[in-house]
């Protein structure tokens, strides 16, 4: 998947990483398309050994996915005990 990406960023400091040339930002806003896009591109680089992504290492999609399944499963777990607690009676 190749093309133009636009995103609305924001750039935070100077000097990331140590290298004092660059220059942090952060998306803050991206459309589906763009996303897809930078997404593919990201994956292609790590698949061809550039970043900091390890052999054997999962992917920050894959470990994101992770992490809301967990708080899915906590959730239902805690839900039925909501079910179980006394109901409160209206006086009448």
């Amino acid at each position: 998947m190749y093309g133009k990406v636009s995103a609305k960023i924001e750039f935070l400091h100077m000097g990331a990483d140590g290298n004092a040339a660059a220059q942090a930002f952060r998306f803050l806003r991206m459309d589906d398309s763009s996303t897809r896009k930078l997404n593919a591109s990201i994956e292609n680089m790590q698949d061809a050994g550039y970043g900091d992504l390890k052999l054997g290492q999962p992917r920050l999609g894959k470990l994101v996915s992770q992490g809301l399944r967990t708080i899915r499963d906590g959730i239902q777990r805690l839900y039925p005990m909501r079910l179980r607690q006394p109901k409160v009676r209206s006086r009448s």
